[in-house]
């Protein structure tokens, strides 16, 4: 079996030290971990067909309730 490919794609912003720590943990553990400037909108993909984005979030760019 070859596992599961986990990635983490975070907003430098959002990471204090200990979050940072925890992210060397798990880059230690496999997963990849990637850090950018600023992100559009938060999203959580779980495989190539399936994905959730957070209507919720003020700062998304995608329409999530009435005018």
């Amino acid at each position: 079996m070859g596992g599961v490919a986990c990635r983490l794609l975070l907003e430098a912003a959002s990471l204090d030290e200990e979050h940072r720590q925890r992210l060397s943990e798990y880059m230690a553990a496999g997963v990849e971990v990637k850090v950018a400037d600023s992100l559009p909108m938060k999203l959580a993909l779980f495989d190539g067909q399936h994905g959730l984005i957070a209507l919720l979030d003020r700062s998304s760019p995608v329409l999530c309730g009435p005018p």
